[in-house]
């Protein structure tokens, strides 16, 4: 039995989840699109996504690929830390930067997060990748 899924557009799932509506995907191709709209709400507008626990480690995976963030942020502000450190050639003053760039970075990362969603990916018995979005 073949089931077909409906495609649809990063405009579709943007509108969904700027009305904060509970959906369901299927599909590989649904999946990319959420992936990419997903990144780009985290990126610009501090919207966070929390995994359910039941979701499939490999599609949680594919999720989070490239959506670092926080992390990001904090190694952005080590690399200016240690940047100054070769600017003033204190290597104390270095260390300290680096760690305190991190923090601050790391932390810019996080107070970026206004609203949330949770997602909870898994596989169907036909092994196709599903996933559900309900607002936090």
């Amino acid at each position: 039995m073949h089931t077909s899924s409906i495609i649809l557009s990063d405009g579709q799932l943007l509108f969904a989840l700027q009305q904060r509506q509970a959906f369901a995907l299927r599909g590989l191709q649904n999946l990319v699109t959420f992936r990419r709209v997903m990144h780009e709400l985290v990126d610009t507008a501090g919207i966070r996504f929390a995994f359910d626990p039941e979701t499939d480690p490999r599609l949680r995976d594919f999720f989070l690929a490239g959506g670092l963030g926080a992390a990001e942020g904090a190694a952005l502000g080590g690399f200016i830390g240690l940047a100054v450190e070769a600017l003033v050639d204190v290597p104390k003053f270095g260390g300290v930067a680096a760690l305190l760039g991190a923090l601050i970075g790391g932390l810019a990362g996080v107070n970026r997060v206004q609203v949330g969603w949770r997602v909870r990916a898994t596989l169907a018995l036909d092994q196709t990748p599903e996933v559900l979005v309900q607002p936090l």
